[in-house]
């Protein structure tokens, strides 16, 4: 949509979202040891356990994404040079940021809960909030960006009030299903439940693999930072070959996520010879 406003926004955009996708690493890493940690539990059938452990993944990711989100919303214009010195591309990448920081804060609590559904089975409620969030946030993009329905013409800015409005949705529909529904719930008192034992697995799980992420994604957003130097053309044309990576980048991820979940549910039965089995056959899959 950003394309039929103009190279500038498609530019500063793809630049300012490389915060975004360097929190879904952090997200991810942090998912990975709640998602090990609750199917194991799940598999053994204790529900308290795996409560306690998405308090503790939640004090995590509020914590990181209301780090995020402070910075974006008061020094927007120094994370935007980190990328760039172009100062059209500033001005637009800054905008974006400060009205993206209420969906970095919606964002952190969404993930972690999510990850503790799709670990103890229910996979298609995690599916149907993707599904809600992402529907909502094209057809507010489309509002904003072109300003339909009387809203105003916002360009670059749009996109992120698109993305913060469709992820206070879709934190407000979680909040619903753990009220009306019988599984996890999502309950922010268990982020003051203390826990030795859990807490010292969780750390041994997830900080490795949030460290191993964010590495990643950090080595990622440095041809950004090397494009965004050299001009928004360049910038511009790296945004499109993103999308491509990214729906292999996902696949893979999908696919490991779907694999801890089905081990985890096995090994927390302590059916270790099955588990070596279906890890052998998920290594045949994903070749």
């Amino acid at each position: 949509m950003l394309n039929f406003v103009g190279q500038s926004s498609i530019s500063a955009v793809s630049l300012a979202s490389q915060y975004s996708n360097i929190l879904f690493m952090v997200y991810y890493g942090l998912g990975t040891g709640a998602t090990m940690l609750c199917a194991q539990y799940y598999g053994k059938g204790d529900r308290k356990a795996i409560q306690v452990v998405e308090g503790i993944a939640l004090r995590f990711s509020i914590l990181i994404s209301a780090g995020f989100a402070g910075l974006a919303l008061a020094f927007p214009r120094g994370l935007m040079r980190i990328f760039t010195e172009d100062e059209e591309l500033i001005v637009l990448g800054a905008s974006y940021l400060r009205c993206l920081s209420v969906a970095y804060l919606c964002w952190g609590v969404i993930e972690v809960y999510l990850a503790v559904l799709r670990s103890v089975g229910q996979v298609m409620i995690s599916t149907a909030m993707n599904v809600l969030a992402f529907s909502l946030n094209i057809l507010l993009n489309a509002v904003f960006i072109f300003g339909l329905f009387g809203a105003p013409r916002l360009g670059a800015a749009g996109v992120a009030i698109a993305t913060s409005l469709s992820r206070v949705v879709e934190l407000l529909a979680c909040l619903g299903v753990s009220a009306l529904g019988k599984g996890i719930k999502l309950n922010f008192r268990y982020l003051f439940v203390r826990n030795k034992l859990l807490f010292r697995d969780f750390v041994r799980l997830s900080l490795p693999a949030m460290a191993n992420d964010m590495i990643w994604g950090a080595a990622f957003s440095m041809y950004s930072v090397i494009l965004g130097h050299l001009s928004s053309d360049a910038v511009a044309a790296n945004s499109f070959i993103v999308v491509v990576r990214n729906f292999g980048t996902i696949l893979c991820f999908g696919l490991a996520s779907a694999g801890g979940i089905l081990l985890g549910n096995v090994i927390g039965e302590n059916k270790l010879e099955e588990a070596r089995q279906d890890a052998s056959r998920l290594m045949r899959l994903s070749v």
